[in-house]
C-alpha cells in the first residue's frame, strides 16, 4: 500500500509542480492560474 501512496502523492503535486506554484492551498494555486 504504501507504493500507491506514493503515486497518489505525486499525482497530487503534478500540477504544483506544472504550475510552479509556491503554495499547496489550491484556492491560492487556483487564483494564480486564473491571472
Amino acid at each position: 500500500m504504501r507504493f500507491f501512496q506514493t503515486i497518489i502523492a505525486l499525482v497530487a503535486a503534478l500540477p504544483l509542480i506544472a504550475f510552479g506554484a509556491p503554495t499547496a492551498n489550491p484556492e491560492v494555486a487556483a487564483r494564480d492560474t486564473l491571472e
